[in-house]
């Protein structure tokens, strides 16, 4: 099912969701912090474009890795490469 869909859309499609749950949680811790009156257009501006970077940058990565090719690898050594990755995330996380 997935084949049919260019990896290049699914990524972009996949970053846009990112941004906007990312948007969305600042505005409303922002909010909580600041209140509901408080003109915070400018700060949640620069915390999208920075949003919108940093994603562009993940996409980027991920066309690049998407091209190496990891047909040649067993499911064990993809399993252990993916534990590593979301470990990594973890441990950025905290």
């Amino acid at each position: 099912m997935f084949q049919a869909i260019a990896l290049g859309g699914l990524l972009v499609v996949g970053a846009a969701a990112v941004v906007a749950w990312d948007a969305g949680e600042h505005a409303v811790a922002v909010g909580e912090h600041l209140g509901q009156r408080a003109g915070t257009a400018e700060v949640e501006t620069v915390h999208v474009a920075g949003s919108v970077v940093v994603t562009a940058l993940a996409v980027a990565a991920a066309r690049v890795a998407g091209d190496v090719g990891l047909s040649g690898l067993s499911v064990a050594s993809l399993s252990l490469v993916i534990a590593a990755v979301v470990r990594l995330l973890v441990a950025l996380h905290e």
